[in-house]
């Protein structure tokens, strides 16, 4: 535009010029107002016509300035507290990447009612929630995305990441019906399932205690190599005893269930573990034992060890040769020789039950071995050091689990026992009477009366704590 002008002007010039020779005689301009006469030159009277131009044109840039100075001002005010308000989120954004989270929520809670525009007042309030929710204050961070999803009634930008947030916030409180109507939500949005959106989804289906979904998505999610797959398996491992645990109470198919699993899936402990017992209740002894021992060859485990020792005394034979070519791939693990103790003692060996019991309690002292002496010693009418064991038990402090291999009688002649602690007559023995009843003792260390019938019935489910 301005080059136009001053070709404009240059032309104007250049015309002028022309007019202003001597021999032109029209190089004159006369001026009358009233009685005045001015008589000017053409090239003068374009002069001082752009002089009186150029003064106008600042005079009313001048009165446009004054007047619209508190504008202005105000302007100046906006733009520096944007900059202002913009510095501030971005140290508050520095302060969450160098897990300051405390000064970033201080920083987050101040700039949500700040004078930004509505996109930044939503990032703003979810980084506010994501502040609190890793400060594990749900309360606040609930009150935050409120208020980001007021602000984007009117827009659904960012809602993804809006809905994302309140799921993993309504999980950690404990409220997955309400975290699953959110996730439902956004997969009417959205047409791709992200990993975080899977692992949401499976947190709320255990919550739920949907295990078949809760299965079908750890399987999806194995083909994400970003998440643990231990986590995964795991899952699998807990929903799937489950749901075959629920399945067999209730007089479902759950053999069809369990084919359904994959070969691997079937060794997992706790679904092993329900498989065989189930097997085991239809009668199907070889497949029990099967699966039992397909587990127990790759790795040990605790409660299927004990779940082993549950058998008919024909099979203890063929049990013991097998635990003692495990012993042979794993070495003199405290639970293989438990184990092969509980196998001796259910078919009245009871000096190699003593053996493996001591071998073992020379490895790890823990309450398990001590009980399981106790059970040994009351067998061979060693009362002194059956309540020796059992205070031993007493007094560990091991988390490990202690298998219920004692039916309900045979558990209270234990209290029995630990009772006529009290009784002070029961030690007050002379040397004589305590020798004869040792060497009675030893003479039957080996053909002892055998234990009662229901010894293995009652094998408890408690925790295992591996060593």
């Amino acid at each position: 535009m301005r080059s136009w002008f001053y070709k404009l002007l240059i032309v104007c010039c250049i015309f002028l010029l022309s007019l202003s020779f001597p021999d032109n005689k029209y190089n004159y301009i006369v001026v009358e107002f009233n009685s005045w006469h001015l008589r000017l030159s053409v090239l003068s009277a374009f002069f001082i016509i752009i002089l009186l131009n150029l003064l106008l044109y600042y005079t009313f840039k001048l009165f446009y300035y004054v007047f619209t100075i508190f504008p202005r001002i105000n302007s100046y005010r906006k733009r520096k507290l944007l900059e202002f308000n913009k510095r501030s989120i971005e140290q508050g954004w520095l302060f969450f990447l160098e897990n300051r989270i405390v000064e970033a929520s201080e920083i987050f809670s101040k700039l949500v009612n700040s004078d930004i525009d509505i996109r930044s007042k939503i990032i703003v309030s979810l980084s506010a929630a994501k502040a609190y929710f890793l400060l594990g204050k749900n309360d606040e961070s609930m009150k935050m995305i409120r208020h980001a999803e007021v602000l984007s009634s009117n827009s659904s930008e960012l809602i993804e990441d809006l809905l994302t947030l309140k799921s993993s916030i309504l999980i950690d409180m404990n409220l997955p019906e309400e975290a699953a109507e959110c996730l439902l939500k956004l997969n009417d949005i959205i047409d791709i399932q992200y990993s975080v959106i899977l692992q949401l989804s499976l947190k709320v289906e255990i919550m739920l205690g949907n295990n078949i979904k809760a299965i079908d998505l750890a399987r999806l999610l194995l083909y994400d190599y970003d998440i643990d797959k231990n986590f995964l398996y795991d899952v699998i491992n807990k929903s799937g005893s489950e749901l075959l645990k629920d399945m067999k109470n209730k007089g479902l198919p759950w053999k069809q269930q369990w084919k359904n699993f994959s070969q691997n899936e079937r060794l997992l402990p706790e679904i092993a573990l329900v498989s065989s017992r189930a097997f085991f209740s239809d009668g199907d002894y070889a497949e029990s034992e099967k699966l039992l021992e397909s587990v127990l060859s790759k790795n040990l485990n605790n409660k299927l060890l004990y779940e082993y020792t549950k058998c008919k005394p024909e099979q203890i034979s063929r049990r013991l040769s097998k635990v003692e070519s495990w012993i042979d791939v794993y070495g003199d693990d405290p639970d293989l020789l438990n184990t092969l103790g509980i196998l001796c003692l259910h078919a009245q060996l009871w000096g190699q039950a003593d053996y493996y019991f001591n071998k073992s309690l020379g490895i790890r002292d823990d309450s398990q071995i001590h009980v399981l002496l106790s059970i040994l010693y009351k067998c061979l009418n060693k009362v002194e050091e059956a309540i020796s064991q059992l205070l031993k038990s007493l007094n560990c402090n091991d988390d490990l689990f202690i298998p219920k291999i004692i039916n309900n009688s045979y558990k209270s002649s234990i209290e029995v026992l630990a009772n006529d602690l009290n009784n002070n007559e029961m030690f007050q023995y002379s040397d004589k009477e305590t020798s004869k009843d040792k060497q009675e003792i030893d003479d039957q260390y080996f053909d002892s009366a055998p234990l009662p019938g229901l010894f293995f019935n009652d094998i408890d489910d408690g925790k295992t704590n591996k060593s």
